[in-house]
């Protein structure tokens, strides 16, 4: 999607729009937080305040202040499980779903 600049300002207008939004950490990022130098401790439901993106090579970034945390994590998309009760999963679920029935 990244390669395709129009898709990538048009999601990045409904993640903005979203925000602040809830996300699920993957596991093993919440297992690498913990391992740091300096450990931060996650739920495994944060909240994304707000979007970035960070071109072709960091892709969209979402930023999750922890409650008990004076920094913010910038983590990305791929590192998140959003809810599908954001607009863009209902799309995403429409497009896997019209893929699958063409096979």
């Amino acid at each position: 999607m990244l390669d395709k600049p129009e898709k990538t300002r048009e999601l990045m207008a409904i993640l903005e729009a979203a925000a602040p939004f809830e996300v699920a950490l993957m596991p093993d990022l919440i297992a690498h937080l913990a391992r740091e130098q300096k450990p931060v401790v996650v739920k495994p439901i944060e909240t994304v305040s707000g979007v970035s993106y960070l071109g072709d090579v960091g892709g969209i970034a979402c930023h999750v202040q922890p409650e008990d945390a004076d920094s913010v994590i910038v983590v990305s998309l791929t590192h998140v499980r959003v809810a599908r009760t954001l607009p863009v999963c209902g799309r995403r679920y429409l497009r896997i779903r019209s893929i699958a029935s063409r096979s």
